[in-house]
């Protein structure tokens, strides 16, 4: 594929001591647009935004049949880290402690995946905001370890938290769910609404049984 003009990119090697050329004559005149564009939501897919100290980062957890829990090459990216201390990082591990900010992983047909959630350098009052949401038949949830509280997801969804050292190791979790038969987590645990009634935006608290 051609790279247009002012579009960066970045080359990741698998081995040691490797090298890239492009040689001059790579640098022809073509009409490939911009790579980067606006489409719509695709499905399985989850985008989360945090924001503190008046910086944000953003992960992406997508589910593909192509994809596998380890690292995919093409469908994947890295999480590469801001170093500046004030800006709020947030990304996710693989089964291979990878981290990542892209992270594709297989559809579930069935049962529950958890996935480690990290949220990181937040200094006091932080929000993660559900920026993209395009889930049919599974539910997702975000699962607070420091409070015990499990957060069933939704667009638009913003949540408040208050920085914690534990933010960036276990704080998090995301669990995907698919049980076409069985009980699902919210079924199994004590469910909270508030406000309540609402006719908009509300918060769900589940408390595992």
């Amino acid at each position: 594929p051609y790279i247009p003009a002012m579009q960066g990119f970045f080359v990741k090697g698998d081995g040691t001591n490797g090298t890239l050329n492009i040689a001059s004559s790579a640098r022809v005149h073509n009409a490939q647009a911009f790579w980067k564009s606006t489409k719509n939501t695709p499905d399985n897919f989850l985008r989360l935004e945090i924001s503190a100290n008046g910086y944000n980062d953003e992960t992406v957890v997508r589910m593909s049949s192509e994809a596998t829990f380890e690292k995919d090459n093409g469908l994947d990216a890295y999480k590469m880290f801001s170093m500046n201390d004030n800006v709020a990082q947030i990304y996710t591990q693989g089964t291979d402690m990878t981290e990542y900010s892209i992270n594709s992983i297989p559809i579930i047909s069935e049962g529950r995946y958890i996935l480690p959630l990290k949220a990181g350098q937040t200094n006091g009052a932080y929000t993660i905001s559900v920026k993209e949401f395009n889930f049919d038949q599974i539910n997702v949830y975000l699962k607070d370890n420091f409070t015990n509280e499990t957060i069933e997801l939704s667009l638009n969804e913003v949540l408040e938290f208050k920085a914690d050292q534990f933010d960036e190791h276990n704080r998090f979790e995301l669990i995907f769910e698919n049980f076409t038969s069985g009980t699902s987590l919210a079924e199994k645990s004590n469910v909270n609404l508030f406000p309540n009634p609402n006719t908009g935006t509300f918060y769900l608290h589940v408390n595992n049984a």
